[in-house]
């Protein structure tokens, strides 16, 4: 009775689901429908399973019917579903990956893949379920494979990754295919480890367990197979393309893509991956070796017979040395592609590899390719007619590789210590070499050879100093045009000329001052201090690099560095009317001298800064240049392509332009960060509330200029440089934006472009600019940074006051604590050296005496110093702000500040912070005893040394001198040339107390600036 019942309720349920089945409407159910509907699905199925050779085959005819409606009805739903879930929403995730800037993966861009949602997935699961058990299943996989193919060929689109034949990339200009790689490394991780996966991921979901043994992953294939297809066979062009130097990076970027993408492919594709593991990879290594290969060719087959003027750093040495550093970039790629090692070369008789059997190929590889370069500069020193300038050429150009070495930790690990040796010995021999040549002809003349015999004539006396006069003033006339760009270096040799020229000129004064009294100033027309003076002016020529060089087969240095010729876009005025809603004031974000400057996002999805110029009537300006309409169009586009060609980290890079008619926009790279106006004056950024970020900031601006004064090729002075054109990128790196061109071959207009309170005076009143113009500008930033008070304000009266006048003197006086501005914490005390430190700095900079500013050259040396003084202090003592010592207790309690400059011979300008302490007043006293002596002594300085009733004096007062030093943290330190104080009347500054090394005093503490001021 009870099997009768069930057999009942079989019956009753498939009878209730034929009429599900039959009546249901899609356009209706929703949610619990889509359910009611496949149960009454499973119940057919159940029944049918039951029953199956029981019933009459009506009833199977109809259930068989019935069925087949079903799965053609669970086929339509399954698309609509799969279809309606899955809209794109590709235009709001793809800015990052069409930005031509980076290639850098980023995550987060894509994180509104199309992928449908949980429930959705539940839906899709179980009607391939039932489509399954229905034998249907091949049906559905059909449905989903186009569906999603279709979903993932327009992802795929969007990337920007065109359909190139093998064909297409041969031929294909390298600017252009260096874009498209550019574009195709960064489509391939979006597609391979975003897209691919998350589909592979869905197929899983829906497919896992359905059918037979490998359906998901079949599915997935097909829905992904065209793209994965066209996106690798870009790889296999690739190649096949010329194997030229210029290429090598790019190549390997591609190389090391692949690499990184192997996992994911096993998982993915594993047939694939075989082709990318066996195949494509092995054929890229071989690329690379070709090219390293073409490259070294390259390399000893360059003729180029152009050298650097005053024997500076050839350009052959800057680019050789930027594609070795960029090899090591990529150590374990080239590392695992380059396995044989280089073979020596007839052409390089004197310089052969030594075989080290514990370096691996590339290395050495990288140390032939410098044994070519030094053979390459020996030949070229040759070249020059004086050999001095050849041992000054190999000099400046070894020690530049040596830098290079040295700054870059990879490379340096890559370098035997041998073959760093090798090229310390050769500047060290040039260097000894020039010295020898330069000095011992010179020191010849003051040898005391036969001049202290009895009846020496004055007249050989006087000769023999004449001939010194010229010989000296012969080598002075020649050095001050030779270059060494080198700080430290330049400094290192002024000294050891300095040294050696002075200590036998004075030992010859005092040889034969007894002998001819008063009638050998006669004869003498120079003092130490003059000749100290000289000395210092010695290697002030072009620092600049030379004219580039010309290879064979190609220009690939010039392209390493400062990127191509033709990258500069022009842009259409529509374009950037639509994209910053025709210049909106909403879009503004900053305003400089040059014009509005706008935020805007064009139809590629790159957002850009958008400069637009003042109004303009016939003419554009560009560079201190105007450009008139009727014949300098064609000079604007080629100076804007020189801008766009200067590649500097610290520099805000030109992306296009747009000139139509009066309308002259700059297109730039976007800053994340804002102006560093508006974070010192606006945001107050808690970013920059530290002082060792505002100094970081300095020494970024200071990078930027001295790449624009010494290493542009052609040299270029801003003419603007002010708060508002120092942007910060994403990483808080200070970048310089808005410089323009000025050289002596340019057509050139005097217009100033500085902003007020920036300009050079020297620029106002002869209306001359040069780089030390710009040298002022960046010293008023520096006072700007350290007070945090905008360049021109009003002080409590409400009179205009520049921050010079405000800031200089507590500088001056020891008491820069006292205008600090209050926004940054306290500076700790290993912060105190260097804040007053670039204090200092900012004084000389805004020197009233052009020839005292120091070059940015020298600015960048001293603020590195200064910042690894900061960085170098013990973490603890930088934790807090709350631990911080006051800099004013530090400078009241530790020691005070005495500076003192002897402006003419009877005046002393005597300034310090403590002036009531008794050692002070006791060292005063002490100072005027001296400046009595002068006062009341008729005779000429040289005289009045040499006065038999000096001595005495100088003994007694160096002693109580040196009694108060000993109690203090003292340095003593020689005024600078042009002073001429009394031996012990010497500049005390308290000692420096970072662990670095000692850093140089720029220039005078109080120095011209302060007496052109007190004067």
């Amino acid at each position: 009775m009870q099997v009768m019942e069930g057999s009942d309720n079989v019956e009753v349920a498939f009878k209730s689901a034929l009429n599900t089945i039959l009546l249901w409407d899609s356009t209706v159910e929703a949610g619990e429908g889509i359910n009611k509907y496949l149960r009454a699905v499973d119940d057919v199925r159940c029944w049918m399973d039951s029953t199956a050779g029981e019933v009459a085959s009506d009833d199977r005819s109809e259930a068989d019917n019935v069925m087949s409606r079903a799965m053609a009805r669970l086929k339509h739903e399954f698309e609509n579903i799969l279809t309606l879930d899955t809209a794109p929403r590709y235009s709001t995730c793809s800015s990052s990956l069409t930005d031509s800037s980076s290639y850098e993966l980023h995550d987060e861009d894509y994180t509104d893949y199309d992928l449908p949602s949980p429930e959705t997935i539940s839906d899709l699961r179980s009607i391939a379920a039932r489509m399954n058990s229905g034998g249907y299943l091949g049906e559905c996989v059909k449905v989903y494979s186009s569906a999603r193919k279709a979903l993932v060929n327009l992802h795929f689109n969007g990337l920007g990754v065109e359909r190139l034949s093998t064909g297409d990339v041969r031929w294909m200009e390298w600017q252009l295919l260096d874009a498209k790689i550019r574009e195709w490394v960064r489509a391939v991780k979006v597609c391979v480890r975003i897209i691919f996966t998350n589909e592979w991921r869905l197929c899983k979901q829906i497919f896992e367990g359905l059918g037979r043994p490998g359906t998901d992953g079949a599915c997935f294939r097909m829905a992904a197979k065209d793209a994965a297809i066209h996106l690798f066979n870009f790889t296999e062009a690739i190649t096949k393309i010329h194997p030229s130097p210029v290429r090598l990076f790019r190549i390997l970027d591609i190389h090391e893509a692949l690499s990184d993408l192997l996992p994911d492919l096993d998982v993915l594709f594993p047939s694939l991956r075989m082709q990318v593991a066996e195949v494509l990879i092995p054929q890229l290594s071989e690329v690379v070796r070709e090219v390293l290969q073409k490259y070294e060719e390259d390399l000893l087959n360059e003729l180029s017979q152009d050298l650097p003027p005053g024997g500076g750093i050839h350009t052959l040495t800057i680019y050789v040395m930027n594609y070795v550093v960029g090899i090591s970039n990529y150590e374990q790629t080239l590392t695992r592609s380059i396995v044989i090692k280089p073979k020596a070369d007839w052409k390089v008789p004197t310089l052969e590899l030594i075989e080290l059997e514990e370096r691996t190929p590339l290395e050495l590889h990288l140390i032939w390719i410098l044994v070519h370069l030094q053979f390459k500069l020996e030949v070229k020193s040759k070249n020059y007619k004086n050999a001095l300038l050849a041992d000054m050429f190999m000099m400046n150009n070894i020690h530049y590789v040596e830098g290079e070495i040295l700054t870059c930790p990879k490379l340096r690990s890559m370098i035997t210590d041998d073959f760093l040796s090798r090229l310390m010995r050769t500047v060290q021999q040039a260097a000894t070499n020039y010295h020898r040549g330069t000095l011992v002809k010179v020191l010849s003349c003051l040898r005391p050879e036969r001049l202290n015999v009895k009846g020496l004539s004055r007249s050989a006396l006087r000769k023999r100093i004449k001939t010194f006069n010229s010989m000296f003033e012969e080598v002075h006339k020649t050095q001050v045009k030779w270059s060494v760009p080198d700080f430290q270096l330049r400094e290192e040799l002024r000294l050891s000329i300095s040294q050696k020229v002075i200590s036998a000129y004075r030992s010859f004064k005092e040889q034969h001052l007894n002998l001819f009294g008063r009638a050998l100033w006669a004869y003498l027309k120079y003092t130490p201090d003059d000749l100290e003076a000289a000395c210092l002016q010695f290697f002030e020529g072009d620092v600049q690099a030379g004219k580039p060089c010309e290879m064979i087969g190609v220009n690939m240095f010039l392209e390493i560095t400062r990127g191509h010729e033709d990258n500069l876009e022009e842009f259409s005025l529509e374009m950037l009317l639509l994209a910053t809603y025709n210049f909106s004031e909403e879009h503004i974000i900053g305003i400089g001298s040059y014009g509005l400057v706008y935020r805007a996002t064009l139809n590629d999805d790159r957002v850009v800064a958008i400069k637009r110029a003042k109004c303009l009537t016939s003419s554009a300006y560009i560079g201190g240049t105007m450009c008139r309409e009727d014949e300098d169009n064609a000079f604007l586009l080629k100076e804007l392509k020189f801008l766009s060609r200067l590649n500097h980290r610290n520099l805000a890079p030109l992306l296009g332009f747009c000139k139509d008619g009066n309308e002259l926009v700059l297109v730039s790279e976007y800053m994340s960060n804002g102006s560093l106006y508006d974070h010192l004056h606006k945001l107050k950024s808690p970013r920059l509330r530290l002082w060792p970020a505002r100094i970081k900031v300095a020494l970024d601006v200071a990078r930027g200029i001295e790449y624009l004064h010494t290493y542009a090729v052609r040299p270029i002075i801003h003419r603007d440089i002010q708060s508002s054109n120092v942007w910060l990128d994403a990483t808080w790196s200070a970048r310089v934006s808005d410089f323009g061109l000025l050289d002596d071959t340019s057509r050139l207009s005097f217009d100033a472009a500085s902003s007020t309170g920036y300009m050079d005076p020297e620029n106002c009143r002869l209306q001359r600019l040069t780089t030390k113009s710009d040298v002022y500008s960046f010293g008023v930033l520096l006072l700007e940074l350290l007070s945090g008070s905008k360049v021109v304000c009003e002080d409590g009266n409400g009179v205009p006051r520049h921050v010079i006048d405000f800031v200089v003197p507590y500088i001056v006086q020891g008491n820069l604590y006292k205008v600090l501005d209050p926004e940054v914490s306290p500076p700790t005390p290993f912060e105190i050296e260097a804040v007053e430190y670039m204090g200092y700095l900012a004084a000389d900079c805004t020197c009233l005496e052009v020839e005292e500013r120091p070059t940015m050259t020298e600015m960048v040396s001293c603020l590195e110093r200064a910042l690894a003084a900061c960085l170098e202090a013990p973490t603890s003592s930088r934790s807090s702000s709350s631990s911080s010592v006051n800099s004013a207790d530090l400078i009241e309690d530790t020691y005070f500040v005495l500076h003192g400059l002897v402006q003419s011979r009877k005046k002393l300008l005597i300034t310090c912070s403590a002036g009531r302490t008794r050692e002070y007043k006791k060292l005063m006293m002490l100072l005027k005893a001296i400046i009595s002596i002068e006062k009341n002594e008729p005779r000429t300085y040289s005289e009045a040394m040499s006065s038999p009733e000096t001595p005495h004096w100088k003994e007694a007062i160096n002693s109580e001198i040196e009694s108060i030093m000993q109690n203090h943290t003292w340095e003593l330190v020689d005024l600078p040339p042009g002073n001429k104080p009394l031996d012990i009347l010497t500049k005390v500054r308290p000692t420096m107390r970072c662990a670095g090394p000692t850093m140089r005093c720029a220039g005078p503490w109080l120095g011209s600036s302060t007496s052109s001021r007190t004067s």
